[in-house]
């Protein structure tokens, strides 16, 4: 990955387990990344069914769907990838050996 420090946008662990995959294959791989958790189950938000649910998950992009991985690219342009899958199959390309040898 080239350009600045990738960011992930995931949901409280207790909402997302695929949150914390993406989270798991960052972390094993040595990536230095930065984290944004959209909290959910507080006061303020305590649910899914909060009308201001769509306000919180909108952060992570135009999906608003988690995990969301936010690359700045060199020359600038934000690229997000989301779900966990999609977000190792990207980090398979400079981490190869996130998948096992055959």
């Amino acid at each position: 990955m080239t350009g600045s420090i990738p960011t992930l946008h995931v949901l409280n662990r207790s909402y997302s387990s695929w949150s914390l995959r993406a989270w798991l294959a960052l972390r094993a791989l040595g990536v230095n990344f930065e984290t944004v958790v959209l909290t959910v189950g507080t006061k303020e938000l305590p649910d899914v069914d909060h009308p201001d649910f769509p306000v919180l998950m909108a952060r992570a992009g135009p999906t608003s769907k988690v995990p969301a991985l936010h690359i700045t690219k060199p020359n600038g342009e934000i690229h997000i990838i989301f779900e966990s899958l999609a977000i190792m199959e990207y980090l398979a390309e400079d981490y190869p050996s996130l998948w096992p040898a055959d």
